[in-house]
């Protein structure tokens, strides 16, 4: 069999996804491609049409298409139907379902981490939703939410209930996700975040090291960066669209050297 994978999003000329597949394609065994596409809503619909149909065999799905992704799909897993968020799918008969692979990078890293922490998310989108179902799964602390928008706390409050708190004040040794693209130009988290963190999960990624993962590694704190976070969903596509298990380092070395 001869597969074939897509990205769909606009942009996507930048995406490291196609690296990394073609890497987990050639470490699998297995014959086919990955290709990244630009598209817009219309062209989107035309690439859910193919994977409806099987000759698409899996498609992750970017901005600005993971609302419409999410609305597409006939069934979701429970990751990705708890986190109202789709960023991988595929076709089962005809069914077309919708699953969250965030939800799987999420709970497979926080998974080795101490949850007897507190826990502080920066962000209210998509990833931080993953972010948050992986913590209900894991039966995590309650969430202490920093966000830009107050409307989008109480919005993550609705559906996580308890479980999410607005960040009022600095918590001391917690964990911290940055589900924001805050470090992707060189940025650093905003003062009052967290004092000494023990454990980092940065998601954004770049050409260089965000300010926060060096001052992570610098401190002798557990850091997982974007490329790693990156490599850890991606394997979790992988497995999921074609049943093989692939090694992470494989997929992070092919992006670290892209």
């Amino acid at each position: 069999m001869e597969y074939r994978f897509v990205l769909a999003g606009d942009p996507v000329a930048h995406s490291l996804s196609p690296r990394m597949h073609e890497a987990a394609l050639d470490s699998a065994g297995l014959t086919g491609e990955y290709e990244a596409i630009r598209c817009d809503q219309n062209g989107f619909a035309a690439l859910v049409g193919e994977v409806r149909s099987g000759s698409i065999q899996g498609m992750n799905v970017t901005m600005p298409h993971k609302g419409l992704a999410h609305d597409s799909c006939d069934r979701l897993t429970e990751q990705a139907a708890h986190s109202a968020s789709v960023n991988t799918m595929k076709s089962e008969g005809s069914v077309l379902v919708g699953h969250s692979t965030d939800v799987v990078a999420f709970e497979k890293i926080l998974s080795e981490l101490d949850l007897d922490r507190p826990v502080v998310l920066l962000g209210s989108g998509g990833s931080a939703r993953a972010a948050l179902t992986a913590l209900a799964a894991l039966d995590g602390p309650p969430t202490l939410v920093w966000a830009r928008s107050r409307d989008r706390v109480r919005e993550l409050q609705d559906r996580f209930g308890d479980d999410v708190r607005p960040l009022t004040s600095a918590p001391h040794g917690a964990i911290v996700i940055n589900c924001t693209p805050l470090g992707m130009h060189g940025e650093s988290l905003p003062d009052g975040i967290a004092e000494s963190p023990a454990a980092l999960i940065d998601l954004p990624y770049g050409p260089e090291e965000t300010p926060a993962v060096s001052a992570g590694k610098a401190a002798g704190i557990a850091v997982v960066d974007g490329l790693q976070f990156l490599a850890m969903q991606a394997a979790a596509s992988f497995t999921w669209w074609t049943g093989v298990d692939v090694e992470i380092d494989t997929m992070v070395r092919a992006a670290r050297n892209a």
